[in-house]
């Protein structure tokens, strides 16, 4: 909507329009759009915070942030309506993306490193039971001497080694 009332403002000023002396004037058409956003902002806002009161600990704070993003822009675009001249909206959109890059962001880099952190011990542990396997198979358990098994192993390595040619 927002675009089609620029476009339509380019050919006939419903929205804001520039006379001669370079001054700022603005028509009903603006102030409508910017009330339907601080509507919009203000809905998303208690919707958030609904959330907030409803969810885990886990998703609280991103609900949290949401809803301080969508205040911040209400806020802003409200002064907006009695300064034209001030680049409030701007402002608004500004501090609420900075908040939900805070909160959020940090939020989803922490998971995905915890979610990490837990992938790598678990392939530690796989690892060191891989290792205590082929220990289990390349040892005798009663006489703790190498077993037949690795012995072929060690053979059918030399034996590369010999065709490869790398064997002096």
């Amino acid at each position: 909507a927002e675009i089609t009332l620029l476009t339509v403002n380019i050919f006939n000023p419903i929205l804001f329009e520039v006379d001669d002396t370079a001054k700022y004037i603005t028509h009903p058409a603006r102030d409508i759009m910017l009330w339907i956003q601080i509507v919009l902002y203000m809905m998303t806002f208690i919707y958030s915070l609904v959330l907030t009161f409803k969810s885990n600990s886990k998703m609280r704070r991103r609900y949290l942030a949401t809803a301080a993003f969508a205040f911040s822009c209400a806020g802003l675009i409200f002064a907006q309506l009695f300064d034209p001249y001030l680049p409030l909206y701007s402002m608004g959109i500004l501090i609420g993306i900075c908040i939900l890059h805070v909160f959020l962001v940090s939020d989803v880099r922490h998971e995905y490193k915890s979610a990490l952190d837990e992938s790598t011990e678990k392939v530690k542990m796989q690892e060191k039971a891989l290792d205590s396997a082929i220990s289990l198979v390349r040892t005798d358990p009663l006489t703790g001497v190498k077993s037949r098994h690795a012995f072929v192993e060690v053979e059918l390595h030399f034996d590369r080694l010999i065709n490869n040619k790398e064997c002096k």
